[in-house]
């Protein structure tokens, strides 16, 4: 008879640690409801699974509490720190905060310290914090409502008489999404050239002096994407003709949007990506046997 758990011989059959724990990470990584079953298995999962469940903060206002997120705090009035609140916010790769003061903000960010993907949506209060702590952190992608971001005002708001874009504190920043862009002059964002990494940038207003100015002067973009809520009038192929880096995408939820991005990495950026080359190639079909072999030179500004 062959030795069974009883007998002296037998062996709990385990996979090797670097294994085991790299079969446990990409079910993690593949859904987040997984994850949240994982951590249930064994304490040295819940040691591998912890950092991956937590790589995604969200802070609202909502009542009540956001279902796949466990509170950073005991009360809804964030007076109170959650006995995981360190550990969770270091584990943190994206937050978004929505609906905050500016000084709840800081107390979450102070800890984030290994945040890439940050989100502002009405963030209330004079902003100066904000600036000085995200130029300190490892945030290479931004969405934020931008006159808000340079505004110190906190009983009035912004104002776009005051507006000024200031690139030195997103001298990091490599992906930017703009809310509510401000439809004032060139001469209110022309520091935002001088964005040494400013590879994305999308916009959810149609300014083409912004767009024809951005697209001239931002040496470094790849990118400018127009986000819309619905289909729109705008005429896009006079630019898109001359510069293929002009883009559309049709995006309503802003903060879904964000989340879903986070999650599964199905953000506006790689839909927006996606839209290009497939515009990229309705075109190029459009014109085989004409020109065979399609592409854009950036020195000439056209098509050859």
């Amino acid at each position: 008879m062959g030795s069974g758990p009883s007998e002296p011989g037998f062996q709990d059959p385990r996979l090797p640690a670097e294994l085991e724990r790299e079969i446990f990470e990409a079910a993690a990584l593949h859904d987040h409801a997984t994850a949240k079953e994982l951590v249930l298995v064994a304490q040295r999962v819940r040691t591998w699974i912890d950092p991956i469940l937590h790589n995604v903060i969200l802070q609202t206002l909502w009542k009540p509490a956001l279902p796949n997120y466990p509170p950073l705090y005991k009360d809804l009035g964030r007076m109170t720190k959650g006995p995981r609140f360190k550990e969770m916010t270091s584990w943190a790769k994206h937050v978004g905060l929505q609906n905050l003061k500016v000084s709840q903000a800081i107390q979450i960010l102070e800890s984030c310290v290994n945040v890439q993907d940050l989100a502002l949506w009405i963030i209330v209060g004079p902003h100066e914090p904000l600036r000085k702590i995200i130029r300190n952190l490892p945030v290479q992608r931004l969405h934020v409502d931008i006159e808000r971001f340079f505004s110190e005002d906190p009983i009035d708001g912004p104002k776009l008489g005051r507006f000024n874009f200031d690139h030195i504190p997103l001298i990091n920043i490599t992906h930017l999404h703009i809310f509510l862009l401000p439809i004032v002059p060139w001469a209110q964002w022309k520091s935002i050239a001088l964005l040494p990494r400013l590879s994305h940038l999308a916009i959810d207003n149609w300014h083409p002096e912004f767009i024809r100015k951005v697209l001239e002067e931002c040496k470094s973009l790849n990118l400018l994407v127009v986000v819309s809520s619905r289909i729109t009038s705008y005429d896009f192929d006079p630019i898109s003709r001359r510069d293929p880096r002009l883009t559309e995408l049709i995006e309503s939820q802003w903060i879904a949007s964000w989340e879903r991005g986070a999650l599964t990495g199905n953000d506006i950026w790689s839909r927006a990506e996606a839209a290009r080359a497939e515009k990229r190639e309705e075109r190029r079909r459009r014109h085989r046997g004409v020109f065979p072999l399609e592409c854009f030179s950036p020195r000439s500004g056209t098509w050859i």
